[in-house]
């Protein structure tokens, strides 16, 4: 067993070198060339793929690697908002109300967006962590959301409409009402580039159907 991790970990490292230098050959093929002297021979170009690799699976990993025009609008969010939300426990009881504050990060050189929101829940301090990226593989987006009400890790993937501006995450989070992890959905709609809503949807135990548990309208902090 031990033997099989340690060649898991080396095979990672070896996958994670060779992309690491697949996307350095990438950026600098990108570069102008060097001047020349007339007269002379133009130098041989950058290798088209690491030592060992070949050209057709270096370009793979560095395309799976590349932040694209999916990375680039959800770096857009990045900056401090603040949010005034309602909640609900149950369809029929009475929403709660709250408002937070929510920060959205750029990171891994504009790959993942990462967001971090602190509020007052029923008069307990409140604290969550999100992770929102662009498969390039799976050509889904793709989030993570973990808080201190909790110790389950909930995960959601999706699609993005761009006419609407609305990004529709489905996935499941832990209920442990019920003992298990739930179906659940999110919906973000941008009303502009300062604004946009967010709306959540969870189980319910009594029917085992969706019901609107969250809304939020957030605005760009000035």
């Amino acid at each position: 067993m031990r033997s099989r991790t340690l060649f898991a970990a080396a095979a990672l490292f070896a996958c994670t070198a060779g992309l690491a230098t697949a996307l350095t050959i990438q950026d600098k093929s990108k570069a102008p060339p060097p001047p020349q002297d007339k007269g002379k021979a133009a130098p041989a170009a950058a290798p088209a793929a690491p030592p060992g690799m070949d050209p057709a699976t270096a370009a793979k990993m560095a395309a799976y690697g590349t932040p694209g025009e999916e990375h680039k609008m959800l770096a857009s969010k990045a900056g401090k908002w603040h949010g005034k939300g309602k909640f609900w426990m149950d369809p029929a009881a009475p929403a709660m109300e709250s408002e937070m504050d929510t920060e959205y990060t750029s990171i891994m050189g504009g790959r993942f967006l990462a967001d971090s929101t602190k509020s007052d829940m029923g008069g307990m301090p409140f604290e969550g962590h999100g992770l929102t990226g662009f498969d390039n593989l799976s050509k889904k987006y793709v989030a993570t959301w973990i808080d201190k009400m909790g110790t389950g890790i909930m995960t959601m993937e999706g699609t993005y409409d761009a006419a609407s501006k609305t990004m529709t995450l489905t996935g499941n989070m832990p209920d442990p009402t019920v003992g298990k992890a739930t179906p659940m959905k999110m919906i973000t709609k941008d009303t502009d580039a300062n604004s946009f809503t967010m709306e959540m949807h969870c189980t319910n135990a009594k029917d085992g159907k969706l019901f609107k548990c969250m809304d939020i309208t957030y605005t760009r902090a000035k």
